[in-house]
């Protein structure tokens, strides 16, 4: 495992943050493949360059997530959310679904609550931001079942937003 971070580090310190973009991308496909383990290991070696990217860092997140690593994740997620700015909201979303998996729904529903506040109080949401306060109305749609008409209007107008994005129509979907 050494071998492959330091190689993995000597890759990433060759295309380093000029293109994280093209790093993203190479982690969300390991990813859609299911080979969490391999992208976390290349999303450390990422972390090491670019500590403070929010995108990176919450990817990581996901990751622990996923592979049921519930105390990493929160302490990922919690770390985006203390940077504040981009993925501020998928964060508070992501921290919403650990606590679910933990059982700490009280404090799943606040977080959702919290997300939902922002779209009334936010100008011009985001496509990220659109997904993450759908996603909250969804899951907040099992106490009203109103909201899950909410979740689709804020879902599509998160496609409208960013019509190459998969999750929104994903999402739209399984609605």
């Amino acid at each position: 495992m050494k071998s492959i971070l330091a190689l993995l580090l000597l890759i990433c310190t060759q295309s380093a943050l000029a293109n994280v973009e093209t790093v993203l991308e190479r982690l969300q496909a390991l990813a859609m493949a299911g080979d969490y383990e391999k992208a976390i290991e290349q999303n450390i070696a990422e972390l090491v360059i670019a500590q403070d990217n929010p995108r990176l860092l919450n990817l990581l997140g996901e990751f622990r997530l996923e592979t049921g690593d519930l105390d990493a994740a929160e302490n990922q997620f919690k770390q985006v959310i203390d940077l504040s700015g981009a993925n501020r909201l998928t964060a508070t979303m992501n921290l919403a679904k650990v606590y679910l998996r933990k059982g700490a729904l009280q404090q799943a529903e606040t977080l959702f609550h919290q997300i939902r506040s922002v779209y009334s109080s936010q100008l011009k949401p985001g496509a990220e931001d659109l997904f993450a306060i759908a996603s909250a109305t969804q899951y907040l749609g099992k106490y009203n079942p109103q909201l899950f008409k909410e979740a689709v209007q804020i879902y599509t107008e998160a496609q409208r937003v960013n019509p190459s994005s998969l999750d929104a129509q994903i999402a739209l979907g399984e609605l």
